[in-house]
């Protein structure tokens, strides 16, 4: 059996190293996504019922100066709004503000969204709304 020679070895890692190739980042050693995460997903439930009510909330959130309208980015089958979301690939210290008409307003500060190597870590909140008297 014949032994690789050095520039056999070369040909072969370049060779794995190809395959993995997706046109994104490598930082850290592995293949980063051109994926855009979000920061903050907000899924709004009643606090009573325990029944999604994202359709028709509207929710902001504000990190110093820096304030954002949640956006709705996943919706069921029938169109409802799953959860919205925001501060893209945005790291910082915010406050979550949710209202929806009927029900109380729904305030969380000091939700710290970090960073990875490629992406935000994304902060999953749940805000149960507390319908009005």
């Amino acid at each position: 059996m014949k032994s690789c020679s050095l520039a056999c070895v070369v040909v072969i890692v370049g060779l794995f190293f190809a395959g993995c190739g997706d046109g994104g980042d490598h930082r850290g050693g592995f293949g980063c996504t051109a994926d855009i995460e979000p920061g903050i997903k907000v899924q709004i439930f009643d606090s009573v019922t325990h029944a999604n009510i994202a359709t028709g909330a509207a929710g902001t959130i504000q990190d110093g100066a820096y304030t954002e309208t949640l956006q709705p980015t996943a919706f069921d089958g029938a169109g409802n709004i799953l959860y919205l979301t925001g501060a893209p690939e945005r790291t910082g210290t915010y406050t979550i503000r949710v209202t929806k008409t009927g029900y109380m307003a729904f305030v969380l500060p000091n939700v710290q969204v970090t960073k990875n190597d490629c992406h935000v870590n994304t902060v999953t909140v749940i805000a149960p709304m507390q319908p009005l008297p």
